[in-house]
C-alpha cells in the first residue's frame, strides 16, 4: 500500500470515532415522607445534604421543613461530565452521574437515603435524579 492509500484509510477510521466530553448540571430532587409509628411527622424542620459520588463528601446541608402530611422537598444542583460518543452512536457514557445519597437529620435523628433504602424510588428524568422516599423515624 502506499502512503496516500494508508493517509486516506487513517483519516476515515479517525472520522468514524466522533465524540467529545460534556459537562452538564443536574438538579436532583429529593421528596421525602417521614413519619413515626404511622403518623405523618408534621411542621418540623429537616437539615438535608446529598453526596453526589461516592469518593466525595456530603454537601452543606439545606434547610426545609416537612408539610402537614410530613412531606419535604429540596433539590440540589450539581456538575457532572461525561463523554460523548456519536460514532458508534453511543450517547453520553456514562448515560447519567450514579443515583445520589442523602443524609437528613429531622427530630434529632440522623437517617440516610440512599440506593440501598428500602422504599427508595429513583428515577432519571430531564437530565436529574428524582428521588421519592418514605423514613419512619423510631
Amino acid at each position: 500500500m502506499t502512503a496516500r492509500v494508508m493517509l486516506v484509510i487513517g483519516s476515515l477510521v479517525a472520522l468514524w470515532g466522533c465524540g467529545g466530553v460534556a459537562d452538564s448540571i443536574a438538579k436532583h430532587e429529593l421528596t421525602v415522607r417521614i413519619s413515626r409509628h404511622g403518623h405523618a411527622v408534621a411542621d418540623r424542620p429537616v437539615s438535608v445534604a446529598m453526596r453526589a459520588y461516592e469518593n466525595v463528601p456530603f454537601t452543606k446541608p439545606q434547610e426545609t421543613k416537612t408539610d402537614s402530611a410530613g412531606q419535604a422537598h429540596t433539590i440540589f444542583e450539581t456538575m457532572w461530565g461525561a463523554a460523548f460518543v456519536v460514532i458508534p452512536p453511543l450517547g453520553l457514557v456514562p448515560p447519567h452521574p450514579p443515583k445520589p445519597v442523602y443524609s437528613l437529620r429531622i427530630a434529632g435523628e440522623q437517617v440516610t437515603v440512599s440506593p440501598e433504602t428500602p422504599g427508595v424510588t429513583y428515577r432519571w428524568e430531564h437530565g436529574s435524579w428524582h428521588t421519592e422516599a418514605s423514613v419512619s423515624l423510631p
